[in-house]
């Protein structure tokens, strides 16, 4: 039986490359026509990442990071859709979208293991 740490990280590995699929688009300058799929991708992504912590894992900090990971998709959501098209921007809100699943794998994975040394803050 896989346990929510492994689930967490195949997904986290799933976002991770569905973003580089975004940003690969991004540097072939065809982002612009393959940015909603792309959001709606990452928003499914990011909605199992939500609903794989269990209850007794979430932790105000825990529970911080989910709420940065879901604003950073909505924002991301929101340039990929918007009708005057900006590929930084979109590629920034990509950044945070992946920043802030970097920091919630961080977070659990140290919270279980008990780790406290050279844990990034950002």
């Amino acid at each position: 039986m896989r346990t929510f740490t492994d689930n967490l990280i195949a997904e986290t590995e799933q976002l991770t490359h569905a973003i580089k699929l975004l940003l690969t688009d991004a540097q072939y300058g065809q982002l612009q026509a393959r940015a909603p799929d792309h959001a709606y991708s990452v928003g499914i992504l990011i909605s199992r990442i939500l609903t794989i912590i269990p209850e007794e894992r979430r932790t105000p900090a825990v529970e911080t990071c989910l709420q940065r990971m879901s604003d950073s998709t909505v924002i991301l959501s929101a340039k990929c859709n918007a009708p005057t098209f900006s590929v930084n921007d979109t590629c920034a809100a990509a950044f945070a979208v992946a920043n802030s699943a970097k920091q919630l794998l961080i977070l659990v994975i140290t919270s279980i293991f008990g780790i406290t040394d050279d844990v990034e803050e950002e």
